[in-house]
């Protein structure tokens, strides 16, 4: 369980919607106990990043999928929604249905410090970020 924290950690970089100037981002892992599918999109403006959504779902599978072990598990999700909606510029939330829990932030660069930006990989620009994602396993367009 600490590893799939500390990778939805990890993973707040984004997903946005813009039709022109995007990176779309996405990675699935899947075991006998737990598939995880996350999503970043980033939207760009002729200064950077302007946007950027992150959606991860982890789908509890075997053993794990109980109500005891989904509680956990969304419950580590709503922890992670709190800290970043703690943060002026992002918003987080967590949906879940069944053995399903998703965690979508949703992050407007304009509203953060200059710390948060570079914290959250809003100042990179398309190649820096596809690169950085695609030595993590992600697949871009």
């Amino acid at each position: 369980m600490k590893k799939i924290s500390i990778f939805m950690l990890f993973c707040l970089f984004l997903f946005t919607g813009c039709e022109e100037n995007r990176l779309v981002c996405t990675k699935v892992e899947e075991s006998d106990e737990f598939k995880s599918e996350t999503k970043y999109t980033f939207t760009f403006s002729k200064d950077g990043v302007k946007k950027a959504t992150m959606k991860s779902t982890g789908t509890l599978l075997g053993d794990f999928n109980n109500a005891t072990t989904i509680a956990e598990y969304k419950s580590t999700a709503d922890a992670s929604a709190s800290e970043y909606n703690e943060v002026e510029g992002i918003t987080a939330q967590v949906s879940s249905n069944k053995n399903k829990v998703t965690l979508t932030v949703n992050i407007l660069a304009a509203s953060l410090n200059e710390e948060n930006k570079e914290l959250y990989g809003m100042n990179a620009d398309k190649e820096e970020l596809w690169e950085t994602f695609e030595e993590n396993g992600y697949t871009c367009k």
